[in-house]
């Protein structure tokens, strides 16, 4: 009964808290125990009792592939967070104390205001951005992330940015850039380089 019992918690977590089992993918660690605990029982049966051979084949195949499914989106996650954290110590030093600073939905808010301690506003949707950053320009500093999962709107939203403002800062891949809303584009003059040439993208000005 302890496998489905981890199943059931598991299961629970992405039925109950679907929009946070979406941005956070935490029911991968809460299914693992299923996983290990069902492969476990699988093993018993079939080198003890010799029996459910079609079965243990098909448990096995479902387990090796959730496991490479977890280490991939692990090692995803921790790339992201390697490239967020030099590129947020390349930004700090242009950066006002104490101003605020919004980010795109594409950046690890979390990240920056802990390694900052500075306060900062991440902005999900599309339609906010275009109304606060930049019709009001509520801020004067803006990340604009597009690294995962963009599609040709999100690209034309982080063209936009570069038409209309200057940017202080790109990522050397140009998966991140800071903009300084206060500033209007100058369209001869190029943005501070990264510490080495990136691959161009979409985004790049």
């Amino acid at each position: 009964q302890i496998p489905l019992i981890f199943l059931l918690f598991g299961g629970l977590n992405i039925a109950l808290f679907l929009n946070g089992a979406f941005a956070h993918s935490y029911w991968l660690y809460y299914l693992t125990p299923f996983f290990i605990f069902s492969l476990a029982r699988m093993f018993n049966k079939i080198i003890l009792q010799k029996r459910w051979y079609l079965l243990g084949i098909i448990l096995l195949i479902i387990n090796t592939a959730f496991s490479v499914l977890v280490i991939k989106y692990k090692d995803q996650q921790i790339k992201k967070a390697l490239w967020q954290n030099t590129f947020i110590d390349q930004i700090s030093p242009f950066l006002e104390k104490d101003e605020i600073v919004a980010t795109s939905w594409d950046f690890n808010e979390e990240l920056f205001r802990y390694k900052t301690n500075r306060p900062v506003e991440i902005i999900w949707s599309k339609e906010e951005i275009i109304k606060e950053a930049i019709e009001k320009r509520k801020w004067r500093y803006f990340i604009f992330s597009c690294w995962a999962n963009c599609s040709l709107e999100d690209e034309k939203i982080g063209e936009l940015f570069s038409d209309n403002f200057k940017i202080i800062y790109k990522e050397k891949s140009d998966r991140a850039l800071l903009f300084d809303l206060s500033k209007p584009a100058k369209k001869n003059e190029a943005p501070r380089p990264a510490l080495r040439d990136g691959v161009s993208s979409p985004l790049a000005s």
